[in-house]
C-alpha cells in the first residue's frame, strides 16, 4: 500500500454503518487538462443515492493521497455494509496493461508518474476484502488525455475481472475513450440518473438502457459495458432493504398467477425497443413477470 494511503480521509461522512454504502470521486481541476462535468456527476449521483437509503462519501478533486486515503476510509467504515457502491468520473489510463485513476496532482512530466496514480486493482482487492453481498464499481472514465501519449500506455482502460459478487461497470469498452460531454453531465452519467434508479429494475436491466441510451447519445461513439459476476438479483433502489433474495422471490412465485399477461408482454416489448421507462404500473408488475 503507497504511503499515503495512511492519511484520514479529507471528508468525513460516516460516522455511521449504513446497510447500503457508496464513495464517489470526482476529479476534475487538472491543470493540464480540465474537464467540466465529473463534480456535478457525482454530487447528482450521490443526492439520488442518499434518496434511496444509502449512506454517502463523496470526495472532489482528489490527489493521490486523497484517492487512497478516502478508499482507506470507507472500507474501514463499512465492514458490515450488505452493498457497498464506488463511482469516478474523471481521467483514467492503461499503463503496462494496468489500470489507473488520475488524481488531478499528477503531472505529464513527471519522471516517476506511475508512483503518482491510484492503482485501480488496489480498490477491487478492498472491496473483495470486505464479505459485503453486493459490490458496483461505476468508472466514467478513459477521456482523452495527454498522458494516452506516453511509453506502454494505451487508450482507454483495459478489461476487468470481477471480483466475486461484484459488478464492473465502465462508461466505454475496452481500449475506448469516454465523453465528457456538452451537458452539465457527461453521457454516461446522465444515463445513469436516467435509468440507474428505476423502481423494481434490475440492475443488469439499467445498465442495458445505460448502454443504448449513451450509444445512441454519442452516435455510436461511445458504447458501455460491463464485467459481472453478481449470483443474486439485485434491484438498485431496495439497497436499503438489501438485495432481493429467495424470499421476494418466493412471494412473487405466489402472486405470478395473478398478473395479466398482456401487461408482461407490453413490458418486455418496451425492453426489447428500448421503450424505457416503465409505466407505474409496469414497474410494479415487472418482478412478477419473470
Amino acid at each position: 500500500m503507497p504511503a499515503s494511503a495512511s492519511k484520514a480521509s479529507p471528508q468525513k461522512e460516516q460516522g455511521q454503518r449504513s446497510k447500503s454504502s457508496a464513495l464517489l470521486i470526482g476529479n476534475q481541476s487538472y491543470p493540464w487538462g480540465p474537464l467540466e462535468t465529473p463534480v456535478n456527476d457525482v454530487t447528482a449521483l450521490g443526492d439520488n443515492l442518499k434518496k434511496i437509503g444509502f449512506q454517502t462519501l463523496v470526495v472532489k478533486d482528489t490527489s493521490q493521497n486523497d484517492l487512497y486515503s478516502a478508499v482507506d476510509s470507507f472500507i474501514r467504515a463499512n465492514k458490515d455494509s450488505e452493498t457497498l457502491l464506488f463511482f469516478y468520473a474523471g481521467h483514467a489510463i492503461q499503463l503496462n496493461g494496468r489500470n489507473y485513476l488520475i488524481p488531478v496532482d499528477a503531472t505529464i512530466d513527471d519522471p516517476d508518474l506511475l508512483s503518482k496514480l491510484f492503482d485501480l486493482r488496489y480498490l477491487l482487492d478492498a472491496l473483495a476484502s470486505i464479505d459485503s453481498r453486493t459490490r458496483i464499481v461505476m468508472l466514467d472514465a478513459c477521456r482523452s488525455n495527454p498522458f494516452s501519449a506516453l511509453p506502454n500506455a494505451s487508450s482507454g482502460l483495459s478489461e476487468l475481472v470481477a471480483p466475486p459478487n461484484t459488478l464492473v461497470a465502465f462508461s466505454t469498452g475496452p481500449g475506448n475513450t469516454a465523453e465528457d460531454g456538452d451537458s452539465n453531465h457527461s453521457p454516461y452519467t446522465l444515463g445513469l440518473l436516467k435509468y440507474l434508479f428505476l423502481p423494481q429494475m434490475r440492475i443488469e436491466d439499467s445498465f442495458k438502457s445505460v448502454r443504448r441510451f449513451v450509444r445512441l447519445a454519442t452516435e455510436n461513439r461511445q458504447v458501455p459495458w460491463e464485467n459481472t459476476s453478481l449470483e443474486n438479483e439485485f434491484i438498485l433502489s431496495d439497497a436499503r432493504h438489501g438485495p432481493s433474495g429467495k424470499s421476494s422471490s418466493n412471494a412473487g412465485a405466489k402472486k405470478r398467477s395473478s398478473v395479466d399477461p398482456k401487461l408482461c408482454n407490453s413490458i418486455f416489448t418496451k425492453y426489447s425497443l428500448g421503450m424505457i421507462p416503465l409505466s407505474p404500473e409496469e414497474s410494479a408488475a415487472l418482478p412478477l413477470c419473470k
